[in-house]
């Protein structure tokens, strides 16, 4: 499971990727993201908000394919 979510941080847009790992991974907050990428700190709300959100649209559905998958074993 954390290979396939890296691999959906991995597929989202390069900036939003970038703004997300700082993020999450580097526990960053949007003010020291802001001020280090030279972008607004709503910007990056934003970016972050938008990443959660494709992250939960895609390992939603592996997850819910995965759990009919282990059912029907």
């Amino acid at each position: 499971m954390a290979a396939l979510i890296e691999q959906e941080i991995a597929a989202l847009p390069p900036k939003m990727r970038e703004i997300f790992v700082l993020s999450r991974k580097e526990n960053k907050s949007h003010k020291e993201i802001a001020a280090e990428l030279g972008l607004s700190e709503l910007t990056v709300k934003t970016q972050v908000k938008k990443a959660l959100r494709i992250l939960k649209s895609r390992l939603g559905l592996f997850v819910y394919v995965a759990f009919l998958l282990k059912i029907h074993q």
